[in-house]
């Protein structure tokens, strides 16, 4: 299975690569797109109606969130697999820098994006 998952990951990196490239996005839209589609891709398994169509307001978690603890692991090791494959670099999403944010960057896609963001631009 983990064969099929590569396979998929790798040919979204390359589907994402091929439509930025022709939309010219800003890297938060790219940002958007990747996480957005590893919540689509995870929520195949999941089945959460809230994820069906997930904005930049979809809570991930905490208050009014529709995951738990074990589908936000999940979910930040997917995000970091499209991350690697689709900017060419190893991002660590969660480590000591956002454990020690007072907002937690998981609250949310937006807040989410904004971190990656911030990763990727390589200010802490």
């Amino acid at each position: 299975m983990s064969g099929v998952k590569f396979g998929v990951a790798q040919a979204f990196a390359e589907r994402l690569n091929n439509s930025w490239s022709a939309q010219d996005l800003t890297m938060k839209e790219k940002i958007f797109e990747l996480i957005k589609e590893s919540i689509l891709c995870l929520n195949e398994e999941w089945e959460i109606p809230e994820l069906e169509n997930p904005t930049s307001d979809t809570r991930l978690f905490g208050h009014h969130s529709s995951i738990d603890s074990l589908a936000l692991v999940n979910l930040i090791a997917e995000v970091e697999e499209r991350l690697n494959d689709s900017f060419g670099r190893d991002i660590i999403i969660a480590d000591e820098r956002v454990m020690s944010r007072t907002h937690s960057p998981f609250r949310q896609v937006s807040s989410l994006a904004e971190y990656i963001e911030i990763l990727l631009n390589g200010d802490s």
